[in-house]
């Protein structure tokens, strides 16, 4: 920017103006063509460092993105691999774990309207019920001797067998580092207090009362309840109507009061899931 004034009469005012409309220079008078040309020629080259620059800013963006977007995909499959081993090694079948989801998706939702000050939020639902197909994760580190070994084990393998808790957390703690939401946080609460009972008689701590997290019981909880009516119990299958029940009379361990209130909210909303094996 040239200034219409001589240096000697210029004020900071009229400085000040000339850099507020985006001036890079100012040159005042009077003029040297030598100056004038090298002046000039210095903030065309500003002009044109500033544009490169924001190109290798924006390629260098670009790039991140798509790698971004290629770490998402490989987070995904890998959740899908695990998904697929739980299945494969039959440690729980896929209808299980999509009807466990949709169960956990519902109790939450209702534990929000009945507990508004909870901050259950959707998000947090989403989070719970996406994480709640990782519950029994942990039983991929088990042999399959001790997974699919029929009639009642022995204390030793029933010791062996519960560790899977602690396995599980494990396996999500790491799982949650590739994620910037509480998914990792999630379903490490999910993987290693889903046993737990609001008695403490569960595993693998006695953890009891509100020291359970609200996810794990919720987990637990349509865990149990789909077990009841999709797995023969000494050739019984239980009906809906059963299964709540056995659940409200703590026949499974006993629930939270806010469980049940849960479960009595959601009670109809449970029994028109309808994903068969």
């Amino acid at each position: 920017m040239i200034a219409g004034d001589d240096s000697e009469n210029e004020n900071e005012e009229v400085i000040l103006r000339g850099y507020e409309y985006n001036a890079s220079d100012m040159i005042h008078k009077p003029l040297d063509n030598d100056t004038v040309i090298q002046r000039v020629n210095n903030a065309i080259k500003r002009y044109n460092n500033g544009r490169y620059i924001e190109g290798k800013v924006e390629k260098q963006n670009r790039k991140l993105i798509k790698q971004y977007k290629e770490s998402i995909e490989c987070y995904n499959n890998l959740l899908d691999i695990l998904q697929n081993i739980i299945a494969n090694r039959q440690i729980e079948a896929r209808p299980h774990l999509l009807r466990v989801a949709e169960y956990s998706r519902i109790l939450a939702t209702h534990y929000a309207k009945l507990y508004p000050r909870a901050k259950m939020t959707k998000k947090k639902i989403n989070l719970i019920a996406e994480a709640s197909k990782m519950h029994d994760v942990g039983k991929i580190t088990m042999p399959d001797a001790l997974i699919q070994r029929p009639g009642k084990l022995s204390k030793q393998e029933l010791d062996s067998l519960m560790e899977h808790t602690l396995r599980g957390s494990e396996i999500m703690e790491v799982i949650g580092r590739f994620r910037n939401d509480d998914y990792g946080k999630i379903g490490y609460n999910i993987c290693k207090y889903h046993h737990a009972k609001y008695d403490g008689n569960g595993y693998p701590y006695g953890t009891k009362d509100n020291q359970i997290p609200i996810e794990a019981q919720i987990v637990s909880l349509a865990d149990i309840y789909d077990v009841l009516i999709h797995e023969p119990i000494n050739n019984h299958l239980h009906s809906e109507d059963e299964a709540f029940h056995i659940l409200m009379e703590g026949k499974c361990g006993e629930l939270a009061p806010r469980m049940k209130e849960c479960l009595a909210s959601a009670r109809m909303e449970l029994e028109m899931v309808k994903l068969n094996d």
